[in-house]
């Protein structure tokens, strides 16, 4: 449940580079002004996403493809994975 705390509250900011594609984002911490991450550049399925870096590795950065219906995939753009949810809270 949202509770309106700094640690789940993120700021989506769009990744501006001199070429290429520039529809990636990163989404940093309130609370710790890390950036979503996938750890150590893995290919993995269903691994933990960390709040580290500053959002300038490929493993940090993300995008936001339309899933219908008002929903949004949130994808890796060095996976190419998206995220989602856990059964387990954290």
């Amino acid at each position: 449940d949202f509770h309106g705390e700094e640690n789940q509250q993120w700021e989506v900011a769009p990744i501006f580079t001199r070429y290429g594609d520039q529809s990636y984002m990163t989404l940093r911490a309130d609370h710790s002004g890390k950036v979503l991450a996938i750890p150590t550049r893995s290919y993995e399925e269903h691994v933990r996403v960390l709040q580290q870096g500053d959002g300038s590795e490929p493993a940090q950065q993300w995008i936001l493809e339309y899933g219908g219906d008002n929903a949004f995939y949130v994808r890796n753009r060095w996976s190419t994975q998206c995220l989602e949810p856990t059964d387990d809270g954290l």
